[in-house]
């Protein structure tokens, strides 16, 4: 073979071996093995040298010299068990950080529980504006109407009866009107007359009772009252008008409100509770609506004509308005103290000191 050459020196082949088990483990363990005989003889060798220095030292020094420490002090053995402080530290290394130790590498991840207000949540709509609402009634109602015609394609349904009026009956019955439109339009009408009643009735089932006109416009105020409870104080300085009595004791029952009236001779006083409507409204009542310039009954007549319009807005007036975190009062009450010890005694029991 032209192209063989006996001088190059060929790579010897190297068989697959594989390692014996616990082979690089013993190595290791040798290893330490002879890494700890070194620090035993140092330790030895330093030991060995201390030792014949202290007995080569002159008497003397010796005196002067401080000892060693010990291995470990002797309050310390009770406590360790041991004979020095290495072989303390080591067995409650191992104590910890053993097999059975309390101290390990795992971590403990709770099982996650929805916090108490996340369990029912309650997902709001989202707000439309009023030409959204328009779009979205007017697809219902297209979607509603659609589905009743295929209903009524398959069968499924009869065929509503044509909607006749006076304004197109020669339009739908031609023919019958021909021959007898006394007996046609009368027929019409009866039919109007039948789909007003039912539009009608159907209306006045939707209504609601009196009563259950209440009770919803009450729920409605008790619950924006416990959203936003708002509670405002007036003065008023004459407060002797009965009619004037009523008006504010009546429109606060009717708004649902709590709070104390106090009638006293040069000035009374108004704590109004509710919520942020009522408020509103009884605001407007008390200083724009009321005539407080008739609360003399005596003499009405010298009095309207001496009274103007600044004293009629300046007999009440309003000293405070604010939030308040709940309610002071169950009810809506009135009192009227008979002397100033009286009039104390009502402000103590109330809690309404500050606003007098």
């Amino acid at each position: 073979n032209p192209y063989f050459d006996p001088s190059v020196i060929t790579r010897p082949v190297r068989p697959l071996k594989f390692n014996e088990p616990g082979k690089y483990l013993k190595e290791v363990q040798a290893q330490e093995k002879m890494q700890k005989l070194a620090e035993l003889k140092q330790k030895v060798d330093r030991n060995i040298l201390e030792k014949k220095a202290r007995e080569d030292l002159d008497p003397v020094f010796k005196l002067v010299l401080p000892e060693s420490p010990p291995a470990i002090e002797w309050w310390d053995r009770e406590f360790y068990n041991a004979e020095s402080y290495e072989d303390a530290f080591a067995r409650v290394d191992q104590v910890l950080h053993g097999a059975d130790g309390p101290i390990t590498t795992l971590v403990l991840h709770p099982v996650p529980i929805p916090a108490p207000w996340e369990r029912n949540l309650e997902v709001k709509p989202m707000p439309l504006t009023e030409k959204e609402q328009k779009r979205l009634r007017r697809q219902t109602r297209a979607e509603k109407h659609q589905e009743q015609q295929d209903r009524i394609r398959l069968g499924l349904d009869p065929p509503p009866p044509p909607k006749v009026k006076l304004s197109n009956l020669m339009n739908v019955l031609t023919s019958e009107a021909i021959r007898d439109p006394t007996e046609i339009e009368a027929r019409v009408r009866r039919e109007v007359e039948a789909r007003r009643k039912k539009h009608e009735d159907e209306n006045h089932a939707r209504m609601l009772s009196p009563e259950e006109r209440r009770n919803k416009e009450k729920e409605k105020i008790m619950r924006d009252a416990e959203k936003e409870t708002m509670c405002a104080v007036y003065v008023i300085r004459d407060f002797s008008s009965h009619k004037n009595q009523y008006k504010v004791t009546m429109n606060a029952k009717q708004r649902y409100m709590t709070g104390l009236v106090i009638i006293y001779d040069d000035m009374s006083l108004v704590v109004a509770e509710g919520d942020p409507k009522s408020l509103r409204f009884y605001k407007r009542l008390m200083l724009h609506r009321i005539k407080w310039s008739d609360n003399s009954e005596e003499d009405e007549e010298s009095h309207q004509s001496e009274s103007s319009s600044s004293d009629i807005s300046g007999n009440c007036r309003l000293v405070w308005e604010g939030q308040i975190k709940q309610r002071t009062f169950s009810q809506w009450v009135t009192r009227v103290p008979r002397d100033r010890v009286e009039l104390k005694e009502v402000l103590d029991r109330n809690n309404v000191n500050e606003f007098w």
